[in-house]
């Protein structure tokens, strides 16, 4: 399948164990044969603040480590400019998965654009930080399926348990530094192959 993944940030995991869990699943992906893209706004605000505490290391560490992810940043935009780029960035893949932390207008693009055989998932690392204020707000009701941890009441879901990367375990990563991680974290293959098996499942 061809996914790509939109995030806040993929490499700027200071206060921010999304960009550890997203990339781990989406490793995973790419090793069961997937084509993984990752995009993220460039200088944003999680890369930003990575990068001065932890200066490049944290940027070569994904760029070195992580090599069957496509990484790429786009320029800030808004209204139309977003919604085209969008629109070129979707023409050609199988699911455009939201990731939690993404703008909003960003996201709510994704669960509003259309095309057959697009499947518009949004990955929640956190449902307990999600209330009914941002349902309503990111218009999660008009995606295609929910990625999370555990069921979001009313909403079609997949479930998919945050992992850590081996690459993130082995190597000088001070993990602490991503603020508190969950305490049920799954073996990253396995996750992903879950979730390959469960979706085939759910669209055939």
């Amino acid at each position: 399948m061809r996914i790509t993944f939109f995030v806040n940030s993929i490499v700027g995991y200071v206060d921010n164990p999304s960009a550890l869990y997203t990339r781990a699943f989406a490793t995973s992906l790419a090793t069961l044969g997937n084509n993984i893209r990752v995009v993220e706004e460039r200088q944003n605000e999680m890369l930003t603040r990575t990068l001065r505490t932890t200066g490049s290391r944290a940027s070569r560490h994904v760029y070195e480590r992580f090599p069957l992810l496509q990484h790429s940043t786009y320029d800030p935009r808004t209204g139309a400019p977003l919604l085209e780029w969008l629109s070129r960035e979707v023409s050609l893949i199988d699911i455009a998965i939201a990731v939690q932390g993404v703008n909003t207008e960003l996201t709510r693009w994704i669960a509003n654009i259309s095309r057959e055989g697009l499947t518009r998932a949004f990955l929640v690392w956190e449902p307990e930080a999600l209330d009914e204020s941002d349902i309503v707000a990111l218009e999660l009701e008009k995606f295609d399926i929910i990625l999370a941890p555990t069921p979001i009441a009313r909403l079609p879901s997949l479930a998919v348990q945050p992992s850590l990367a081996e690459q993130d375990l082995i190597d000088d990563i001070d993990l602490a530094l991503a603020g508190p991680l969950s305490d049920n974290l799954a073996d990253a293959d396995a996750a992903a192959a879950t979730f390959e098996r469960d979706f085939a499942a759910r669209i055939s």
